[in-house]
């Protein structure tokens, strides 16, 4: 799985995530961190990443775009560091892995991880 981070998120998630065996860039070292968000969705579709954030606009974008992908995980802890959540995290990407190649909106907690198939249906 191909992981892209938010610029809203700490990059320490991208050594994180590859040192648990993903393929994952830090937005800021693709592009500009004044970026829109819409440029993230697009560059993650274009390229078969799937983002992670913290940033609630991207469930909007993904209703609005109509389309499978990219999959969107959104970080909804009160803590959004790995060193605190990132073994939720890793648990979640495990338990959806499927559901995130098949495309998906996935927001996780300190308790849960709730996963709604893409393309949104209104």
């Amino acid at each position: 799985m191909k992981i892209l981070v938010d610029v809203c998120l700490t990059p320490a998630w991208t050594d994180f995530l590859h040192a648990h065996g993903y393929e994952v860039k830090h937005w800021s070292a693709t592009g500009l961190p004044s970026a829109k968000d819409e440029e993230i969705v697009e560059f993650a579709a274009t390229h078969g990443y799937t983002i992670l954030t913290y940033d609630l606009d991207f469930g909007s974008i993904l209703a609005h775009r109509s389309s499978q992908f990219p999959s969107v995980i959104q970080l909804r802890y009160l803590d959004p560091v790995p060193g605190v959540n990132g073994q939720g995290l890793i648990r979640a990407l495990e338990a959806t892995e499927l559901r995130i190649e098949q495309g998906a909106l996935i927001s996780i907690d300190e308790r849960q991880h709730r996963v709604r198939a893409l393309p949104m249906r209104s």
